[in-house]
């Protein structure tokens, strides 16, 4: 297999399940509030992550006003009122377990195959440098991948879905086929897209979404992304 192929790959929900962290630290900081539909609150946080992201990066609004605001607002939406302390303490609580996430079998897998094919891979997320870095490391990415195939948006400074950031990605193979493998779909899927690459939802939470927009592939698993993957590199 020539290195004609790149995929390209999102970091949060993509390469480990954010998921467990986020309910670690739900069970420790907001375990006693009854009621609580934890899959729209770890959704709706993550569209508020998103609303205001680009103003975190401008130094619009601070890192606390901004975890503050997200996780507070995903409560909001199911009529519940937390104090700015009170999500500050989930927000210390999820980076700290934070550092012991892990990649699965299956994606370990993934990665190795497209080493054994010679396909080039490289990563593409949102956030801050030092803190997607450290993810990286903790995960044991640069295993598979190398530092200079990385691109976090604080260092380009562009963030998806800005189809800036996968272009300046694009420079770091001569790849003729390029591939994009994530979760979020305005942020991987239609990013991807309007840069013109081909697209992989890893679409593990089964949202459905309303877009004229449609990826090249879906998944529902790592294991039917891990079939994709062998048919593209074919």
């Amino acid at each position: 297999m020539s290195n004609n192929i790149a995929i390209f790959f999102d970091v949060d929900d993509t390469l480990y399940n954010q998921r467990e962290p986020f309910e670690k630290a739900f069970e420790t900081v907001f375990g006693h509030i009854k009621n609580v539909d934890i899959n729209k609150l770890y959704s709706d946080r993550h569209k508020y992550s998103d609303e205001v992201f680009e103003k975190s990066c401008k130094g619009e609004i601070t890192m606390e006003e901004m975890y503050i605001y997200r996780i507070s607002k995903a409560f909001e939406a199911q009529g519940i009122k937390v104090s700015d302390k009170s999500a500050l303490d989930f927000q210390y609580e999820y980076s700290k377990n934070q550092n012991n996430i892990k990649i699965s079998d299956t994606i370990k897998n993934i990665l190795d195959f497209c080493c054994s094919k010679n396909i080039n891979i490289g990563i593409i997320t949102n956030g801050l440098t030092k803190h997607q870095k450290n993810k990286i490391k903790n995960l044991g990415l640069y295993k598979w991948i190398e530092d200079k195939n990385i691109f976090i948006s604080e260092d380009v400074g562009f963030a998806k879905p800005d189809k800036s950031i996968f272009k300046a990605a694009e420079k770091a193979f001569l790849s003729k086929d390029i591939y994009y493998v994530g979760d979020s779909f305005k942020n991987d899927i239609e990013g991807g897209y309007n840069a013109g690459w081909k697209t992989v939802w890893l679409n593990k939470r089964n949202y459905v979404v309303e877009s004229h927009i449609k990826a090249d592939y879906c998944a529902k698993n790592e294991e039917e992304l891990f079939e994709i993957i062998k048919n593209i590199c074919i």
